[in-house]
Formats: structure tokens, C-alpha cells, sequence
């Protein structure tokens, strides 16, 4: 059975630079891309993606007409101009899908913040806030996510009477009962603190989340938790793209510096070589993405030739960071979305908006969400778009997630491949016969391990 080969290779990138790339194109799919039409418009922008613990992707996109909506797989799940309670008006990208289709986003309702869901407007500026005394309103709601389960999470600000600072900030979860609580209070009043950012655990065991200490002084000092614990101060300085696992395990980046941090200890920083690239990375870490099996994926440049080409790593186990990390998609690689095996697109940009709220998106699965620039390859077409692709396997017998990783996942799924006659348990000539010959070829494959 012929499979793509798995080594990496130098190949030419816009036909003067050299980047990492694979030896053959890239198989991906394209989820949306930007001029696809919707509802008797086109779409003009696209936002962040997301993905859901079945590979599943969704974002937020907006249409040439004004309208926005949010896009689900392969359909659009919903559009502005659906909602009953008033008019609907974009307010940034940020959204989070469940496993079932569900979802959460910011939009402005009637000119006034809100938490929207699947069933329609949850919460808006102005509501009185949930788990406090009468009268206590909230007067801001940002930064939604969502849980595989449908469960989401917001930050919200809310008055407090006599209070002249920042308020109070909350952490609010949203039950797929409907019911909303508070799960995190900080007193901006008392204390000069607010929530700036944070992350829930796809479990709900585990958050991580910073906090700023504002006013007093000419900058502000970000304290970061996890579980409610400080595990890092900074003075005049701060952290971003917060991450946190099942397993407790928690990922953040310095924002000055953009050095990397895997539960609190130094990984990666500018300069660094990843050994498989053989190239010093760039400037900051551009996003980082982790799983429920610790594997990790980023976006860092790499220094080629003077040239600073933005590079897709993936990691099997984020505590080993660097090792074992292999760049996964650079610019200039062409990627093949029909699975014949020829080039369809050809990468341009890996980050063609700076200020999304994040570029990638890592699923249980080992399938990654990316917000991508695309040109055809005769040159006509430039699109944005997001698309889902897959860590290669580290051999034959990698057939089943963890991605990179041989365990009794890929027997059981030799064995039942085998027995349904699936060409996934095809391993040895003649192809189209399963025989003892593909046990034995799985087998001997399986014995080689991962590199």
C-alpha cells in the first residue's frame, strides 16, 4: 500500500525562499473559505477557528452584506438575522462549539454586549448579574467558551454600589440546564484586580486565568493562577495564550518576551532551534494549542536565509517540548483537499490576521483547525479560509488517536479494520485481499515503534 513518505525535506517556498515541507501535498480539508456563498451573499471575513473533541470545526464569519453567523462543519448553524430579540452586531471572534453543534458568542445586541447561545440571547449588559444581591448589574461579557458537554464560560464585569475602580469581575458558567453562576469572583473594588483571561478544562476540573493589578503605578502586573493558586507573578508584565488539559496540565506564554511555558517551566524562546527544523525560531511563539493526550501544536517563525517563514509544529507530548516536535505545515506547502494525491492550494500565510484570539485549535482526535491564507496554484486566487488537517503518522501501524504514539488503540483498530475488510487493515500485497500476510506486515510495523 503506497502512503505518503513521512520524512521531511527542504522544498522551495514562493520560488525564492526555502522553508520545511512535506516531500508530497498535505491532505486537508477546507472547512470555509472566504467568498464562499451563504444565503444570497458571499463570505467576507472569517474569524478564529475552533474545533470539538470530534474534529468538528466552527467560527465566526461575516458576509459582504453585513450579516454574521456561525459556521459549523460544513453548514452554516446560524445567521444575524435570525434573532427575534433585536439586532445583532459583531464584537469580536471569540466562540466555543460543543460536541453536539452547540454554541457560544459575543455579540452586541441592540448596541449592548451579550452572551448568545443555540437557544438565543443568554445574558446582556445591563441584566442584573447572577449570584449577587439585588440591584448589581453587569456591564460587560467577553472572552466566551465553550466544553464539549455544551457547558460555557464568560468573563463579565458587574457594578458594585460606592465603587469607583474597576468593579467586580466574574467568571460565569452557563449549564446546559440553563442555569448560570458565578465560579470566580475578584473584587475590583478592594483589591484594584480584574480578569483579564482564562481557560476551563474540557472536564471542568482544572482553569487557569490571569489577573491584572491596575492603577497605583505606570503599568500594570499580571498574576497568573491555576486553580486558584498563584504560580507566577510578573511586574509590568504579562501572560497570554493560556491553556489547560484534563490532566491538570497548563500551558502560557510570557507577553513581552513570548517565551514558552509548559506547567510552569521554561520551554522555548526566540533563538531556540527545534532539532527536526534545524532552523533558530523567530520572535514570539505566534499560538499554542493542547489536547487531552498532552499533544501540542504552535505556530512559531523559523529563521531561513533571513527570512522568517511562520511554521506549524507539532509535539506528541508537550512535556518533552522540544523533542520529538516536527514542523507540520509551513508557507509554500501545497495541500491536496480531495485525496487524489494532487496539490489543490498552496499555503501563503499561517497567521493573515494578527489579532485573532487564536490561530489553531488542537482536537482529541490529532485533527487541527488552522486560519490560513490560500493561493491557487496558477496564482489567480488568494482566499483566507480555515482548514483541518492531521499530524502524520508516525508509521504504518499508527492507526488510531494519540497521534505519534503505538499503543492497544491501533491493535484494537487493526483488528476490527481487518475483520469489516476496511483498506485501512490492507498492510501487504496482494492489496484488496486480507490475508495473514497484513497481520504480519501490521505487526512487524507495530514492533518498529515511533521515532
Amino acid at each position: 500500500m503506497t502512503r505518503p513518505p513521512m520524512h521531511l525535506v527542504m522544498t522551495l517556498v514562493s520560488g525564492t525562499t526555502q522553508g520545511l515541507g512535506f516531500a508530497q501535498p498535505i491532505p486537508a480539508s477546507i472547512i470555509v473559505k472566504e467568498g464562499d456563498p451563504v444565503a444570497g451573499s458571499s463570505v467576507a471575513t472569517i474569524g478564529a477557528p475552533y474545533i470539538n473533541s470530534h474534529g468538528q470545526v466552527g467560527c465566526i464569519f461575516t458576509l459582504s452584506d453585513g450579516r454574521h453567523g456561525i459556521w459549523f462543519e460544513n453548514q452554516v448553524r446560524f445567521i444575524s438575522t435570525e434573532a427575534s430579540e433585536g439586532m445583532l452586531s459583531i464584537s469580536g471572534y471569540q466562540m466555543g462549539i460543543s460536541d453536539n453543534g452547540a454554541f457560544a458568542y459575543r455579540p452586541l445586541l441592540n448596541g449592548f454586549d451579550a452572551i448568545w447561545t443555540d437557544h438565543g440571547v443568554t445574558i446582556q449588559e445591563g441584566d442584573p448579574a447572577p449570584g449577587f444581591p439585588d440591584g448589581i448589574q453587569t456591564l460587560l461579557h467577553a472572552q466566551p467558551q465553550m466544553l464539549p458537554d455544551g457547558t460555557a464560560y464568560w468573563i463579565a464585569e458587574t457594578t458594585q454600589f460606592g465603587c469607583l475602580a474597576d468593579e467586580v469581575w466574574t467568571i460565569y458558567e452557563l449549564l446546559p440546564s440553563g442555569t448560570i453562576s458565578p465560579t470566580l469572583q475578584v473584587d475590583g473594588c478592594d483589591k484594584n484586580v480584574r480578569i483579564d483571561l482564562f481557560h476551563v478544562s474540557d472536564n471542568r476540573l482544572h482553569r487557569i486565568d490571569l489577573r491584572f493589578s491596575v492603577g497605583g503605578g505606570s503599568c500594570t502586573s499580571g498574576r497568573l493562577f491555576v486553580d486558584d493558586t498563584q504560580i507566577r507573578f510578573s511586574d509590568c508584565d504579562s501572560f497570554t495564550t493560556l491553556r489547560i488539559n484534563n490532566l491538570g496540565h497548563y500551558a502560557f506564554k510570557t507577553e513581552s518576551a513570548g517565551d514558552l511555558y509548559f506547567d510552569n517551566e521554561f520551554l522555548l524562546r526566540d533563538g531556540d532551534t527545534i532539532p527536526e527544523s534545524g532552523h533558530p525560531l523567530f520572535g514570539n511563539l505566534g499560538d499554542f494549542a493542547l489536547n487531552n493526550s498532552n499533544q501540542a501544536a504552535f505556530i512559531w517563525a523559523v529563521e531561513i536565509e533571513g527570512s522568517n517563514i511562520d511554521t506549524l509544529f507539532v509535539s506528541p507530548n508537550a512535556s518533552l517540548l522540544p523533542g520529538g516536535t516536527y514542523p507540520l505545515l509551513t508557507r509554500g506547502d501545497l495541500i491536496d483537499i480531495n485525496g487524489d494525491g494532487e496539490a489543490d492550494w498552496r499555503i501563503i500565510n499561517l497567521r493573515p490576521i494578527s489579532n485573532l484570539p487564536q490561530h489553531i485549535d488542537l482536537a482529541d482526535s490529532g485533527d487541527i483547525a488552522a486560519r490560513v491564507e490560500l493561493i491557487s496554484l496558477d496564482g489567480a486566487l488568494r482566499r483566507d479560509a480555515i482548514i483541518r488537517i492531521r499530524a502524520p503518522r508516525c508509521n504504518e501501524a499508527d492507526l488510531a488517536p494519540p497521534d505519534h504514539q503505538l499503543d492497544f488503540s491501533d491493535v484494537i483498530q487493526f483488528l476490527s479494520s481487518f475483520v469489516a475488510m476496511n483498506p485501512l487493515a490492507d498492510f501487504a500485497e496482494p492489496f484488496g485481499v486480507f490475508s495473514f500476510d497484513d497481520v504480519v506486515a501490521f505487526l512487524s510495523a507495530f514492533s518498529a515503534g515511533c521515532p
